[in-house]
């Protein structure tokens, strides 16, 4: 299951569930367009690329930092 956002140019287009993002992270490119299942943004993070199911991710700009099993 998905939560659809708005239809913006500079918005995450699709977040799925479980899902956990931090404080002040932010996305500023139109390239994202998805947040995978069970993901972990840092808190402050700049995020530039779909980020993939059970990954980890934080800095600015966000990098994987690990992948979830």
């Amino acid at each position: 299951t998905s939560i659809p956002s708005r239809k913006s140019s500079n918005q995450i287009k699709t977040v799925m569930t479980f899902t956990f993002i931090g404080q002040g992270a932010l996305s500023i490119s139109s390239k994202v367009s998805k947040i995978g299942t069970h993901a972990y943004i840092g808190a402050r993070s700049l995020i530039t690329h779909d980020i993939p199911a059970y990954s980890v991710v934080a800095g600015s700009p966000a990098k994987i930092i690990r992948k979830m099993q």
